[in-house]
């Protein structure tokens, strides 16, 4: 699934965090303001190494940000790569909103 951070949708962060309760495997990453639900830390892990793989500069970074969040154990890691703070995950989480295609 794929959200966008840029809005406050209340019912949603209650749907991902009852997601993320009742699946203990689910992870959501946050890059460049869209949220992504991925089925597992494993799945995760695998996209952003790709990307970190195929990018340079800051997008590389940005993804190496999450990957490395991810790998320390994080359910919700973001891009913040100035901000290591697991509090910011709370934050982060309560960001997250429904993005429309």
């Amino acid at each position: 699934m794929v959200y966008n951070t840029t809005n406050n949708n209340k019912e949603l962060v209650k749907q991902v965090s009852r997601e993320l309760e009742m699946d203990d495997k689910i992870v959501v990453c946050v890059c460049y303001g869209i949220a992504t639900m991925f089925k597992t830390r494993t799945e995760a892990k695998q996209f952003f190494k790709q990307g970190i793989r195929e990018c340079e500069g800051s997008e590389r970074e940005r993804y190496m940000a999450v990957y490395d969040k991810l790998d320390d154990g994080w359910r919700v890691a973001d891009d913040d790569f100035d901000n290591f703070d697991e509090a910011n995950q709370l934050l982060t989480a309560r960001q997250v909103t429904k993005h429309k295609f």
